[in-house]
């Protein structure tokens, strides 16, 4: 019994999701997801002072999707980011590099 009760909880869990990579001094990224049934996402922040702002928060599996990477649901927690690099920032929008996998987009 203890078994299925402890793969419950690791899937209804937040555990070993966490991971944050620095861009520059201004920009950093973290995947993770907040609450326990929430989707995974990415969130950017962006630092002003002594603040931080989120800017953005797209989900990992929209940017597994444009990398190319076939997707499951046990796939999510196993690839992290592996190397995110800052192309270039707008006004509206910004742009990332992810490798992710060693697949780069």
């Amino acid at each position: 019994m203890a078994i299925p009760f402890f793969g419950i909880v690791h899937y209804f869990s937040t555990l070993n999701d966490y991971q944050q990579l620095n861009l520059n001094d201004t920009y950093r990224i973290e995947r993770t997801k907040h609450q326990v049934l929430s989707a995974q996402r990415v969130y950017i922040y962006e630092k002003s002072g002594i603040l931080k702002k989120n800017i953005a928060r797209p989900t990992y599996s929209s940017i597994l999707e444009k990398i190319g990477i076939n997707n499951s649901l046990d796939d999510f927690r196993k690839m992290p980011i592996q190397d995110a690099t800052l192309i270039i920032v707008n006004k509206d929008s910004i742009g990332i590099l992810y490798k992710i996998a060693d697949e780069k987009k």
